[in-house]
């Protein structure tokens, strides 16, 4: 498979591969799609990202990179697709054992990040286990093909 070499300026991709300190172009699969989308978290902790960036290479499954990850230092999460039609998009994922020194434990994070495609609002639902869930609103850009 041929690769397109582009610098790409989502923040999934600087923060999966480190190339944020490297200063770096980075390779990505021709045919890569990705969805970029921004919420409005000024009023919300600090774990629900403001960015949350979703792509899928070519013959595999959707993945996700946000603030949130790379502040725990976990590397992109599997996403599962939980609705589709012709009004919107759920997109799922989860992250296990999640732990900080200036935080509590929580075994589980579900995030439901939802796509309206007439207008490209979204939400975006943080459900950590034992603690209260937070929703933020905002957009997403169209998929973007590379």
């Amino acid at each position: 498979m041929r690769s397109l070499r582009v610098a790409i300026p989502l923040f999934f991709a600087c923060l999966a591969t480190g190339a944020h300190a490297k200063n770096t172009n980075i390779v990505v699969p021709k045919g890569t799609v990705a969805l970029n989308c921004e919420f409005r978290t000024g009023y919300l902790s600090n774990s629900t990202p403001s960015v949350v960036d979703l792509y899928r290479e070519p013959g595999a499954n959707w993945h996700v990179m946000d603030p949130f990850l790379a502040y725990f230092k976990k590397p992109p999460q599997q996403v599962e697709i939980l609705v589709d039609n012709p009004k919107r998009i759920t997109y799922g994922w989860t992250v296990e054992r999640v732990s900080s020194d200036s935080n509590n434990f929580a075994a589980r994070v579900n995030f439901r990040l939802t796509l309206i495609k007439s207008d490209r609002r979204a939400s975006l639902t943080v459900q950590p286990t034992g603690f209260r869930s937070e929703a933020a609103w905002g957009r997403c850009l169209p998929l973007r093909t590379f």
